[in-house]
């Protein structure tokens, strides 16, 4: 009788643990994915994500898919609502090479917040972020007035790609909202052109 409880102990002790192993780590998990195993559950220790499992994300058994990107959509619902009406998802299923996506910005498995400095998409990285496809916009940028304000560090108050663009749906600023755009800080500025001349020109250049 006492073997026969040990044995079931035995049984229920292996099970659980193969049952936490396969919630904390995927089968094939490689430098593909991320990293080895090892370096993946490192990388998570310091994500937003860290109380996930690999199956939140990746599904289980030996189906387990190798990217999870569309999986992002399962819990960022508003965020994935916003992205599908950018420009940036209008590229999906083109010929465009490397189109953005959400571990593009955000990473794979090492996601941090937005208000965490080292994070890409924080206010003092976004514009290095963006400018990985975008070089010359963040040329642009780093040689105007906002970009060399926000190189000394005062990040309070500067605007970045995500202030005028948005950051998921990632719209151009057409022609009739950039008086708009640049109003949501230049208030005085803004009103100002509104009542000169000048609005009436921009919008409806000879």
């Amino acid at each position: 009788m006492r073997e026969t409880a040990v044995r079931w102990g035995v049984w229920i002790a292996t099970t659980l643990l193969l049952f936490t192993l396969v919630e904390a780590q995927p089968v094939g998990v490689g430098h593909g994915m991320g990293g080895t195993s090892g370096e993946v559950l490192q990388q998570l220790a310091g994500s937003v994500h860290q109380r996930l499992h690999c199956a939140s994300c990746h599904g289980r058994g030996p189906a387990m898919a190798r990217s999870a990107e569309n999986s992002c959509q399962g819990c960022h619902q508003q965020a994935a609502a916003q992205f599908r009406q950018g420009a940036h998802n209008a590229t999906i299923g083109r010929s465009t090479p490397e189109v953005p996506t959400c571990v593009s910005c955000h990473g794979t498995h090492r996601v941090r917040a937005v208000h965490d400095p080292a994070a890409p998409t924080s206010a003092g990285q976004i514009p290095t972020a963006c400018g990985k496809c975008h070089q010359q916009a963040l040329d642009e940028f780093a040689a105007s007035v906002h970009g060399r304000t926000m190189a000394t560090g005062k990040l309070t108050t500067m605007p970045s790609c995500v202030t005028c663009h948005g950051a998921h749906e990632a719209t151009p600023v057409r022609r009739e909202r950039v008086a708009e755009t640049c109003g949501s800080c230049h208030v005085e500025a803004q009103v100002a052109f509104q009542r000169s001349i000048r609005q009436a020109r921009w919008l409806f250049p000879m």
